[in-house]
């Protein structure tokens, strides 16, 4: 057991330190605040599973890498700190300082605690005792389930991946670790799920607070400041009341989804299994999406979805070929015509090898605003439905696509005080793409599809008397004289 570790056994227990040893206190250079405390206590005190649901900035992050910390003193083993992407968790987490200038990561993880230099590329540190910790990005996850964390924990939960948790459980529970979800709202999504299970489960810790509850910020006056930089209501209401029934400020489709299920149109439907298009969003490192619809009378019906991801492509063609659907045409992105270089074949080659250059095209371009209206025009359509069975099955993320296009939004920036121009790119983006084309393409269909209504015969109008030549011509020359 290193010096720390004993520094950390002997201070616990009230014992002195040997002469010459350096005595570090663990969590490093930390004061928990009042409100931080019962997760931190929970989880050192042997707890498996806390939910929390704090408002910005309130230290969630560096909670529970002091947690992290601590714990890695108590237990050898790995501990992971989740963020939704990989990027996000270098620039908010390995790169950041805290308020008073200090690194975050060397603040919890003092130079004292380190085996050898930090891991840049990895985000890793390897401790004296044997344990590590890494940042990782749930973007990532598929790439890093062997390594076994003994403890885990999501930052912005609501914002990650929802099947990265079902991903990474397993390997939890295998190692009898923790796992711990933070997050503000992102409205009712999988970490609301998450919070109100662990609200009434007595092996969880929950806890939800406010800008009011947590009492560490002047509530009047951060409320005013964040108004008068023009921060929308909605935002407030979610970021610092925390309030779950907020809109979704940004969402690109949520809206008409919304008034769509309302409507009914989220029903059981009979359909014939002909006629069916599928339409494409491929991953390569990422997961691929893809819809299959039917064009019903002047609108169209979404009858069945497929999602997964770290699959080949020889996968879904044998997926598409189980189903019991005829086909049309398999609709692909721009990209699936790239080669490799080491194939010298792309996605488009192999679906034509496998189903024939007739079964498959390219989704026709249109730049991503127009593509973004073009599906909201058809998800306005009262002929468009979506068949429940699109949504029945759980994926290999666990995302549903109906939450999937109630989540896909424009991300607030911060500093400018506005949303960002184009959607952002995370676990929902796969299945809204997907859409997207879709809509696309069945604009250009319904269109193509659409038979122009017979020419109107001329109107020949009649007379109720007869004239003479020289009767026409006494007319007109009376209407000259006048």
């Amino acid at each position: 057991m290193p010096a720390e570790a004993k520094a950390l056994h002997w201070l616990e227990h009230g014992e002195e330190a040997p002469k010459g040893a350096r005595v570090l206190s663990l969590p490093n250079d930390f004061t928990p605040r009042a409100y931080q405390l019962p997760v931190m206590r929970y989880i050192m005190g042997g707890g498996k599973r806390a939910v929390i649901t704090w408002p910005r900035r309130h230290g969630k992050d560096l909670t529970w890498l002091h947690i992290h910390a601590w714990m890695s003193q108590r237990r050898v083993g790995a501990y992971w700190h989740c963020l939704p992407t990989y990027a996000q968790a270098k620039k908010t987490v390995w790169d950041a300082f805290r308020r008073d200038g200090k690194p975050v990561i060397t603040n919890a993880f003092p130079v004292e605690m380190l085996a050898k230099e930090p891991n840049e590329s990895s985000m890793m540190l390897h401790l004296k005792n044997g344990s590590t910790f890494q940042l990782i990005g749930a973007d990532r996850t598929d790439t890093i389930v062997g390594s076994g964390p003994v403890g885990l924990s999501f930052s912005e939960y609501a914002l990650t991946r929802p099947g990265s948790w079902d991903l990474l459980r397993p390997v939890v529970i295998e190692n009898d670790g923790y796992a711990g979800f933070m997050s503000t709202p992102r409205g009712r999504n999988h970490h609301w799920k998450l919070a109100e299970m662990a609200k009434g489960n007595s092996t969880w810790f929950h806890q939800h607070l406010t800008i009011e509850t947590a009492g560490v910020l002047d509530v009047q006056k951060t409320l005013a400041e964040a108004r008068a930089e023009g921060v929308p209501e909605e935002i407030i209401r979610q970021e610092y009341f925390c309030d779950f029934n907020a809109a979704l400020i940004g969402s690109v489709w949520g809206d008409l989804f919304e008034v769509l299920e309302a409507e009914g149109r989220t029903e059981a439907f009979s359909h014939p299994e002909t006629d069916v298009y599928t339409s494409w969003d491929l991953g390569i490192a990422d997961a691929t999406a893809i819809w299959f619809w039917r064009v019903h009378g002047n609108g169209v019906e979404f009858i069945d979805h497929l999602e997964d991801s770290g699959k080949p492509l020889s996968f879904f063609m044998d997926e598409l070929e189980r189903k019991p659907y005829a086909y049309v045409r398999h609709y692909l992105p721009h990209d699936a015509q790239a080669r490799t270089l080491v194939s010298a074949v792309s996605v488009q080659d192999e679906m034509v090898r496998r189903f024939g250059p007739q079964k498959v095209a390219i989704v026709p371009h249109l730049s991503l605003a127009d593509g973004l209206q073009a599906t909201r025009k058809l998800l306005q359509n009262p002929k468009t439905r979506f068949h429940p069975r699109c949504d029945e099955k759980a994926l290999a993320n666990d995302i549903r696509p109906f939450e999937a296009i109630r989540n896909y939004h424009y991300e607030w920036n911060e500093d400018a005080k506005v949303l960002a121009k184009k959607p952002l790119h995370d676990w929902s983006s796969h299945t809204a793409d997907a859409l997207r084309y879709a809509a696309v393409v069945a604009q250009m269909t319904m269109q193509l599809d659409k038979k122009d209504p017979p020419p109107a015969k001329p109107v020949i109008p009649t007379m109720d008397k007869s004239f003479t030549l020289e009767d026409l011509f006494e007319q007109r020359d009376k209407e000259r004289r006048n």
